[in-house]
């Protein structure tokens, strides 16, 4: 799958969480109120960039401080953390 697929995908799940819940995914670097530190994902380029794309879109940049214009790739060690059996093989 590519970026952009994966990037649908998440932008998706935002979606949902926001409309359910009237929040966004509580990812504690980008939102205020947020409480998840990292999440965990297998050693897919396309799976990386295309969450951090969703992220930044869904970013607050008053609280965290990275404009929305940030290069995509530039935030992933901010918050992505590769599976280690995926990092081993």
């Amino acid at each position: 799958a590519s970026a952009d697929f994966f990037e649908q995908l998440f932008d998706e799940l935002q979606r949902m969480k926001l409309m359910f819940t009237g929040r966004p995914i509580p990812f504690k670097k980008f939102v205020r109120g947020g409480n998840l530190l990292v999440t965990n994902l297998d050693m897919d380029t396309a799976q990386v960039l295309g969450l951090c794309r969703s992220v930044l879109r869904f970013s607050d940049p008053e609280y965290s401080g990275i404009p929305k214009d940030t290069n995509p790739e530039d935030i992933a060690p901010m918050f992505i953390k590769i599976c280690w059996r995926h990092a081993k093989e």
